[in-house]
């Protein structure tokens, strides 16, 4: 007795988590074409590369499963390549580009680096508004064990992004961000490969049909195959209200690079992998009614038994009706004709 009631408290137990769980996929999506390169992920292979160029690599490598996006609708992975925008100022403007076709090219991200005091960095990673919508911002979290450093005042920072050529028009559309504390990534593994002596800015060497002998591309996993491979990521950074420093978005803007192609596909077709995650749930649902159909078989059947005897009886009365119909009617025709004969 006490096994069969052990069995089914854990059978309850695994029924809740597993409605838990479609609950947090469906809330992590945004229903965009971005929910197909995790920018949690992203800055997490950052974190960890020797430089951009190990970077690139790490974004187009499938077993770190970050990547799986296919803007071109080929049925296959495209490939990432990464570019360096370094200020005066000690910022930098790392874009994320996907070369779709000979012809165009999509942003998809930015890493913005902010050096705000002596071995003291701020990072934030930008979503391009075509994939994940306005003010898609991630950023690392606060850890415990983790090197963390002061922001600046909001005064401070005010006079410091407008030495930097930032507006008072331009600062002030930009709203204030009430968190006194964020993550110092001076101790991240590239933070002094970006601002030791000797950096040259990287610009990927790879483009459209020209790429690494390395890359082999693989096929992308519809949301519900490839969440799980992210969702880890969800406790080490957070999604963030503004950018810090708005300087290096004005910095930016005059470079961003968007596709027409992409532009029509956020709106008009949600891409390979939505479409293969449509036929998911439709599959789902199927099966629920086809459960339904095999539930309700009885009763089905006893209408479809009903409705065959009441077409029965229904052709039984026609005939009846049309028997006795033709007997007069024949003796109409009879006499007709013997009307005629005389």
């Amino acid at each position: 007795m006490k096994v069969k009631y052990g069995f089914i408290v854990l059978l309850f137990a695994s029924i809740g988590l597993q409605g838990h769980a479609a609950v947090s996929v469906e809330n992590d999506s945004l229903g965009m074409l971005g929910d197909q390169l995790d920018l949690y992920g992203v800055l997490d292979l950052f974190k960890n590369s020797e430089n951009l160029e190990d970077f690139e690599k790490k974004l187009n490598t499938e077993d770190n499963h970050v990547n799986n996006l296919d803007l071109n609708n080929d049925g296959q992975i495209d490939y990432v390549r990464v570019v360096d925008y370094p200020e005066k100022n000690n910022t930098h403007a790392i874009v994320l580009q996907d070369p779709i076709s000979q012809n165009e090219s999509q942003d998809l991200a930015v890493i913005e680096l902010d050096k705000v005091g002596e071995n003291q960095v701020h990072v934030q990673i930008i979503g391009d508004e075509d994939l994940y919508g306005k003010n898609y911002i991630v950023e690392p979290q606060e850890q415990q064990n983790t090197q963390q450093g002061q922001s600046p005042s909001y005064d401070q920072q005010q006079q410091q992004y407008y030495q930097q050529g930032v507006s008072q028009q331009q600062y002030q559309q930009q709203p204030v961000y009430n968190s006194t504390v964020v993550v110092n990534v001076w101790g991240w593994r590239p933070m002094r490969y970006f601002y030791g002596p000797a950096y040259i800015p990287w610009v990927s060497p790879w483009r459209w049909a020209y790429y690494p002998g390395w890359w082999r591309p693989w096929r992308p996993l519809g949301w519900h195959a490839y969440h799980p491979w992210v969702v880890g990521y969800r406790g080490f950074y957070r999604v963030a209200p503004m950018r810090r420093n708005p300087a290096i978005a004005v910095a930016y803007g005059p470079r961003r690079v968007a596709s027409t192609v992409v532009y029509a596909n956020r709106t008009v077709n949600r891409n390979y992998y939505v479409r293969q995650n449509n036929t998911y749930n439709n599959n789902s649902n199927n099966r629920t009614r086809q459960t339904n159909i095999n539930n309700n078989a009885p009763n089905y059947n006893n209408a479809q038994r009903q409705q065959r005897s009441g077409n029965q009886q229904q052709r039984m009365n026609n005939n009846n009706g049309r028997n006795g119909g033709g007997g007069h009617g024949g003796g109409g025709r009879h006499g007709g004709g013997g009307r005629r004969g005389r």
